[in-house]
């Protein structure tokens, strides 16, 4: 693979998808990943020729935590609900 200086790290590139590992209570990011482009695993920190730098999207970011912030409002109440159930059957 040819490197030039002036490209960027391909943890900043669009066609580069990080690997997690899964821990016990979260997910860690690899030094790793998928290149989409060369159909390859490569390294966070190297760089080529097919280098386009990832723009983030902020509208789909507000969409995905408006989205969860939906969810966990939902299962709060799911929640609440199956309490005041097990306190209702407790009294009787």
């Amino acid at each position: 693979m040819e490197v030039k200086k002036n490209c960027g790290k391909c943890f900043q590139c669009k066609y580069f998808d990080c690997y997690y590992t899964r821990e016990i209570k979260q997910f860690k990011k690899a030094k790793c990943g998928w290149c989409k482009k060369n159909k390859e695993v490569v390294k966070l920190q190297n760089s080529c020729v097919n280098y386009i730098f990832k723009q983030k999207n902020v509208r789909y970011d507000y969409s995905i935590k408006r989205f969860l912030s939906d969810v966990l409002t939902e299962l709060s109440e799911l929640r609440q609900i199956l309490e005041e159930e097990n306190n209702a059957k407790n009294e009787m």
